[in-house]
């Protein structure tokens, strides 16, 4: 199929020098070559991203996890001051380490109100989805 087309100086001077660079004797394949590499170039890219994200993935999760055990660890310690706070106002003498077997009962406690939360959270969450049909 024949076409004629009315191009700017800037593009005839692009298609020489994709000609001379490519050694390309003729303006027509320079001008095919231009287009397959643009439509390559939209390929790699797409293909580039795919594999980023794909090596991210794992890391993005980890993150993910941490800022929520993070997130969870403050509402819990907060809820632990506020509480010893409101009834001990004065009584800040010395710190004592809750992990593990020596988590006290209010820790436990809080954690428990955490879970229910979340568990709360994530069925709202998930018969939301089923309502939309994507569950």
């Amino acid at each position: 199929m024949k076409k004629l087309y009315d191009l700017p100086q800037e593009i005839i001077d692009v298609l020489k020098e994709v000609m001379e660079k490519e050694s390309i004797k003729y303006e027509k394949d320079a001008l095919i070559y231009i287009v397959n590499e643009y439509s390559k170039r939209d390929y790699l890219v797409k293909s580039i991203s795919d594999e980023i994200v794909k090596a991210l993935k794992n890391d993005f999760t980890r993150l993910r996890l941490g800022v929520r055990t993070a997130e969870h660890n403050s509402t819990i310690l907060m809820d632990l001051a506020n509480s010893y706070l409101m009834n001990h106002p004065d009584a800040i003498k010395y710190v004592m380490f809750n992990e593990g077997e020596m988590k006290s009962p209010e820790v436990k406690e809080c954690d428990e109100h955490l879970a229910k939360k979340i568990t709360r959270a994530k069925q709202i969450k998930d018969n939301g989805k089923i309502q939309r049909g994507e569950g």
